[in-house]
């Protein structure tokens, strides 16, 4: 569409510092975790780690986690 390819923006903006954050800490995912129990949702976890909705929750469900609907209920 703009006459880049998507791995050309990928390495202009890791070099610039801006590259996606793949994957957590230990420590991380710990923090992530004791945020997840009590209530807080995935979608303002994952904006406060920086990775995505997909890498969180497998970190979650990975570490014993059983997830919420987005309505709370359990799944």
């Amino acid at each position: 569409m703009y006459g880049i390819g998507t791995g050309a923006v990928s390495g202009i903006l890791k070099r610039h510092g801006a590259g996606r954050k793949i994957g957590l800490t230990p420590d991380e995912l710990e923090h992530a975790a004791e945020r997840y129990e009590p209530g807080q949702s995935l979608s303002q976890i994952v904006e406060a780690f920086g990775v995505v909705a997909n890498t969180m929750r497998a970190a979650l469900l990975g570490h014993g986690m059983t997830m919420r609907s987005t309505r709370g209920a359990v799944r």
